[in-house]
């Protein structure tokens, strides 16, 4: 039997075993292209690329042409310091693949990071290039761990080294050593160099020509390290980003507190899409330390002026906790030895640079070791480096390098933070909204003209690159324009069965009542801050004022209260006074939330949602001062609904006459840094035939696990509260909202989360095969578009109207997949959603699920 997607008539267990097949096929194929909706003329980031023999590929979005019939060699190269006097033969690469008793061929050997992999392989290249040479008539690319690719086959066996042993023994693999300039001093590097695979670059133009179903992603990956090469030699890569560096970027980069730099730069990826492929590039930011003293940067991690903390005698314990949470891991050099050695920071020690004792060896010319006793570290400074001394923080903490077993100490006077270091730790609050703030201020055409000197800066650093492997930008850094469409907004109605139409996203609510409006009869107020009566009276009326408005039965607060001292604990027992004055009837708690206490938020949601089941509602003490018509309807629109009231309710979705079941998945995983903590797999589904209210099922599973382990059982609760809901009837078609999916997880959340669905429908009732759609929800890319004519744009930023779907040029080929603008961009560049079909038993058109998704 052929795989075949959805039949509404197979039996569970056939649906079942359709999905048993790995292949891209299965996923749910594209059955037409939309056609509702206004034209809107776009400009995607996507750059176009071509192969010489006319398969368009775009680069975010921008066009490239390179022989489709070009074979690339794949070689894996290791690359290891080599000590005084050692000979390539000794050489011993890190490997974790060999299996051997020898402890000296298993010891961790010197981590190298990509910047030095790329100058060596660079020396190498120009070293060994002349003529009978290993890269004679050939200029490879790396990818700055371990991949090399070249348009020619390498001459490995006349380089080959007679006499290395081990698991290279039967193995062509060439040896080779090269000599750099690492921070000042001289370091030779031992190349190991060995036959990976041999790219086929047509089975590009076979995918596009549909000869074949499976995408050839290592020619994507070929592609993406060709444009990356030269980009990353004088950029500082993150992932699939690159800064300029931090010589380059004098007054660029802007301080967000804590010794940390928000920097810009721009992120740049090839996919595979419907006419070829695409460079995608965008602007993107990201946080880096600071460089320079490191006592400066311990300054600015305590929030101390310079004086101050030269004034300091050493550190409280709690501070010095926090210093060293914040340097582990991070990497120093050293300013008192003739070059600039580096080390990774692994602590800091309780005790001042006096106080810390070690035991001394001295070493003769012939290398032989005497013990000199133990020695501070301020006495061996004031012995070797008299030029040092005094030293200035001879009372502060000594730095900890090297490993815990055979630790280094290094004063603070010595220590300078290496540049250009990314911050992998989480950011505080502030410095979050500081990123997102001065991230949101570029406007869409900003963005777009970033975009674009990027995508020629791309070129001109990729030149001799894409000379080297055929490829070219025709169209240089224009992006690709796109026909995109813009569908009508959904009809609302509220009460009394009067409609209203949403313009650009927005509508006003103002002589309209909720469909369905609840009675609040039973409230209190609450200030998180003494002497506020006058305003808690004020914001009383507005609520009543606002919520008769619109259709509420508001009765007077029950009670008024200000605080004068709490805390986090001392909120279990606000609820239980409130259920207490109001005989056990409490419906809802206003708080009044001062930026003081804003950190009480968390405690009062959970609290009151989890604890007590009691509604509550935090609003800002500002926000007093300002109690105006729009503020109290937004406020009124949330009342309602915790309520369990219906503010508006969808006309007219043709799809949803059938009763139809919608249902949200993701999963929530641990921070940064939380090694204890499990992820958490949420499902919710509507419940009525309005699809306002909604039913909750979550689950713990194994950390970090995007896949959702218990996926069946929260589907089975949620199908027996439709049915409690619903006088015992199920949902005819089922449509599950995906988030959190990535690409590389498609084929696993077909088997695994797919599949188990189809068997949970017949585990809840026998013969019981609702038609179900499962649409994976993608919000991290970088896709973006701009109005061709930013005269076109809408709001104040300009950007492309709500409504706006494109399921043309930067979409699959074959598989059903669409972009949708749902909001306004109020702040930035709107990030359009990417919506990935993989399974369609309800045979839905293009038109049909994108304007549902949008109404929804």
């Amino acid at each position: 039997m052929s795989a075949s997607l959805g039949r509404s008539k197979a039996s569970s267990s056939t649906r079942s075993s359709e999905t048993s097949s790995s292949a891209s096929s299965l996923f749910a194929s594209r059955p037409n292209r939309g056609i509702n909706g206004r034209n809107y003329q776009i400009v995607a980031n996507h750059f176009p690329i071509k192969f010489t023999s006319d398969l368009m590929i775009v680069a975010n979005h921008f066009p490239i042409k390179f022989t489709s019939d070009l074979m690339v060699y794949h070689y894996d190269v290791d690359m290891e310091p080599m000590r005084l006097n050692q000979d390539l033969a000794s050489m011993t690469f890190a490997d974790d693949s060999v299996e051997t008793d020898d402890k000296s061929a298993k010891r961790r050997l010197k981590k190298l990071n990509s910047k030095i992999y790329r100058v060596v392989i660079e020396e190498a290249i120009k070293r060994y290039s002349g003529p009978g040479e290993l890269f004679d008539g050939v200029l490879p690319v790396f990818d700055g761990q371990k991949n090399m690719y070249s348009r020619k086959e390498l001459d490995l066996e006349k380089f080959t080294f007679r006499g290395i042993n081990g698991a290279e023994a039967d193995k062509v693999v060439a040896r080779i050593q090269v000599e750099v300039n690492e921070d000042g001093r001289q370091v030779i590097y031992a190349l190991n160099i060995k036959n990976a695979s041999v790219i086929d670059m047509n089975g590009l133009k076979k995918y596009f020509d549909k000869q074949t179903n499976v995408m050839p992603s290592d020619a994507i990956q070929v592609l993406n390290i060709i444009l990356r090469h030269g980009p990353s030699i004088l950029n500082i890569p993150i992932g699939n980003s690159l800064y300029a560096p931090y010589n380059e970027s004098a007054g660029k980069r802007k301080d967000i507190g804590g010794g940390r730099q928000l920097a810009y730069g721009y992120f740049q990826s090839m996919r595979p899409e419907s006419n070829g492929v695409s460079l995608v590039i965008d602007r993107t930011a990201t946080a880096l330390y600071e460089s320079g003293v490191l006592a400066k940067f311990i300054c600015k991690i305590l929030g101390l002026t310079r004086e101050a903390f030269m004034a300091l005698k050493g550190f409280r314990d709690s501070d010095r906790k926090r210093i060293e949470k914040e340097l582990k891991g991070i990497q120093i050099q050293v300013n008192h030895l003739t070059y600039k050695r580096k080390y990774k920071v692994i602590g800091l020690t309780k005790e001042s640079a006096t106080e810390v004792k070690f035991e001394y060896k001295k070493t003769d010319p012939r290398g032989k070791e005497t013990n000199m006793g133990m020695m501070s570290v301020v006495e061996f400074y004031e012995k070797h480096y008299p030029d040092k001394c005094p030293l200035k923080f001879a009372a502060m903490p000594c730095i900890i390098v090297g490993n815990i077993k055979n630790p280094n100490f290094l004063p603070l006077d010595v220590c300078e933070l290496v540049p250009d270091q990314h911050v992998s730790k989480n950011l505080t609050n502030d410095q979050m909204v500081e990123m997102i703030r001065s991230s949101a201020s570029q406007t869409p055409a900003n963005r777009l003209q970033f975009i674009r000197d990027s995508a020629k800066s791309t070129i001109h650093d990729s030149k001799s690159y894409m000379k080297e492997f055929g490829i070219a930008f025709p169209a240089g850094n224009t992006p690709l324009s796109i026909d995109a469409r813009i569908l009508s907004a959904p009809l609302l109605m509220y009460g009394n069965k009067r409609t209203l139409n949403p313009f650009d996203g927005k509508w006003d609510v103002r002589n309209q009542q909720f469909f369905e409006p609840r009675a609040l009869e039973h409230w209190i107020i609450i200030a998180l801050t003494p002497n506020m009566e006058g305003r808690m009276e004020q914001l009383e009326r507005c609520v009543k004022e606002s919520g008769t408005k619109l259709g509420m039965r508001i009765m007077n607060a029950t009670k008024r209260v200000s605080l004068k001292s709490y805390g986090p604990d001392s909120i279990h027992k606000v609820f239980e006074k409130a259920l207490e004055v109001t005989s056990g009837r409490l419906q809802l708690i206003f708080f009044v939330i001062t930026p003081k206490y804003q950190y009480l938020y968390e405690s009062i949601k959970k609290v009151g949602d989890v604890d007590f089941g009691i509604v509550t509602q935090c609003i800002k003490e500002a926000n007093l001062s300002n109690l105006k018509p729009p503020l109290m309807q937004n406020v009124m629109l949330k009342v309602n609904t915790k309520l369990g009231g219906v503010n508006a309710i969808l006309t007219d979705i043709e799809v949803l006459k059938k009763r139809t079941m919608i249902v949200g998945v993701d999963c929530s995983h641990p921070g940064v840094g939380d090694r204890m903590s499990r992820s958490v797999s949420a499902c919710v589904a509507s419940i009525d035939d309005s699809y306002v209210k909604y039913f909750a099922s979550t689950r713990l599973q194994k950390r970090v696990q995007e896949i959702t382990s218990e996926l069946q059982e929260m589907m089975l609760d949620l199908l027996r509260e439709y049915a409690n809901r619903n006088n015992g009837n199920l949902p005819e078609q089922i449509i599950v909202y995906r988030d959190g999916v990535s690409e590389g997880q498609f084929n696993a959340a077909l088997q695994q989360e797919i599949k188990g669905l189809i068997q949970t429908f017949a585990m809840e009732k026998p013969g019981y095969e609702p038609k179900m759609t499962y649409i994976v929800v993608q919000k991290r890319h970088h896709t973006r578009f701009f109005p061709q004519n930013p005269a076109e744009g809408v709001g104040r930023a300009k950007n492309v109207p709500p409504g706006l779907v494109v399921d043309t040029d930067v979409v699959s080929k074959t598989h059903f997949d669409y972009f949708l603008c749902s909001h306004e961009g109020i702040q930035g560049t709107s990030r359009p959603t990417h919506y990935f079909i993989l399974w369609d038993d309800n045979k839905f058109s293009a038109d049909e699920l994108q304007q549902l998704t949008f109404s929804l």
